[in-house]
């Protein structure tokens, strides 16, 4: 499988990413302008190449991961901080369609932003139900 792509640097939103490490093949670490030890603002991306069995050429997989510290409240009144994380996570089996995987993404982003009406991620998140 050749080797991943890797960025230098990225910018979401208003958070500059900077490539932290990349030593492990097919995966890469960046971390936020604001990262330390005690307030992680981390973004990794990892793939795994299909593993073809039988008659079937295998499934390829990718994943994004968010890490950021946060503080919250606890119960005596205090704060902590706690990890907020958010993963993407996706499953292509060999052979799919462009056109079918643009769709399946654009179906998600629209789940993620909200857009689908009744039924969004931050339902789930923030009432715990959908």
């Amino acid at each position: 499988m050749p080797q991943l792509a890797t960025l230098t640097s990225t910018v979401v939103s208003t958070e500059t990413f900077v490539r932290y490490d990349d030593s492990a093949p097919n995966k890469s670490v960046y971390h936020g302008s604001g990262h330390s030890d005690t307030a992680r603002i981390k973004f990794e991306t990892l793939r795994t190449g299909p593993k073809p069995v039988g008659n079937y050429n295998g499934t390829r997989k990718a994943l994004m991961k968010l890490t950021r510290d946060i503080t919250v409240a606890t119960p005596d009144g205090g704060t902590t901080k706690a990890a907020m994380i958010h993963t993407l996570s996706s499953s292509i089996p060999v052979g799919a369609s462009a056109d079918d995987i643009e769709a399946s993404e654009y179906w998600f982003a629209e789940i993620m932003n909200g857009t689908i009406e009744g039924f969004s991620l931050r339902d789930l998140e923030v009432k715990g139900w959908l």
